[in-house]
């Protein structure tokens, strides 16, 4: 897999003004990290993923809304396409990296 950097998405915990807020409107962007849902009919993939794992996409979306305002910039995004980065095959892996998914595995058998 090509070595590429992925940006953390920021959440912080909201202030007593945003959760006073938050109690009368529906969320807040900064509080909560962006999600989506997904059946296998659209992204076959899901049928091999463990709950509570990570898994990289690539994906293309297309910008339905955008607002600015005085708390910032919201937009609405439609995923459109998708590219799922798969692990390496064990055949595929360096020694090292075989040594780290072996112990990743085992780990989770316990």
């Amino acid at each position: 897999m090509a070595n590429i950097k992925l940006k953390k998405i920021p959440v912080s915990e909201p202030s007593k003004d945003e959760k006073k807020f938050m109690d009368e409107m529906e969320g807040h962007p900064s509080s909560r990290l962006p999600s989506f849902d997904v059946d296998d009919k659209q992204m076959p993939e899901i049928k091999n993923w463990e709950q509570g794992e990570s898994y990289i996409l690539i994906v293309k979306v297309n910008m339905r809304m955008k607002r600015s305002d005085k708390r910032g910039t919201n937009a609405d995004l439609d995923i459109v396409s998708y590219k799922s980065i798969v692990k390496k095959k064990i055949d595929d892996m360096t020694d090292e990296e075989f040594g780290k998914e072996q112990s990743k595995r085992l780990s989770r058998k316990k």
